[in-house]
């Protein structure tokens, strides 16, 4: 409980500064706080806290029916998702984005996306503006591997 307190402040002061912590990417300066992130798995050390880490060089994978939903700090206004897929330069990370107000009753706002396959840079989405307390990104493996889904990186 106390790491993921942590974890959560510590993200969330990321979010609202715009701070990096990798000294690299600018991958953490996103602009809605997210206080929780989970998922339906992980394969090894891979987990979904990675997806939020600040760092290009972690990330998140799951094998076959893959979810990763992020709890925000409140009531949001999205109209983006940016996501940064593990060997984005090689293949194309296929995905859907819902998003809910209870965590329950789920709404698509992106559906049948996918990554360009050009960069392992952030890659910019956007959809209608929408109100949100929670964001589920439904993996569907890529042009490469149909059952793996990895993310390193998802700003909102």
């Amino acid at each position: 409980m106390k790491k993921t307190l942590l974890f959560a402040s510590l993200m969330s002061v990321l979010a609202v500064t715009g701070c990096s912590s990798t000294g690299g990417s600018d991958a953490s300066a996103a602009s809605t706080a997210i206080v929780n992130v989970s998922s339906n798995g992980h394969d090894k050390n891979h987990e979904a806290r990675n997806a939020v880490d600040g760092s290009l060089k972690t990330r998140w994978a799951q094998r076959d029916e893959a979810w990763i939903q992020f709890d925000f700090d409140g009531e949001q206004t999205l109209s983006h998702v940016q996501v940064a897929a593990f060997k984005g330069d090689e293949r194309k990370q296929k995905f859907d984005l819902e998003v809910s107000m209870d965590g329950k009753t789920w709404t698509t706002a992106l559906k049948e996306t996918a990554t360009s396959g050009t960069t392992k840079e952030l890659e910019r989405f956007e959809f209608a503006p929408v109100k949100a307390k929670y964001a589920r990104i439904n993996g569907y493996g890529t042009d490469v591997s149909k059952s793996w889904t990895g993310i390193t990186e998802v700003q909102f």
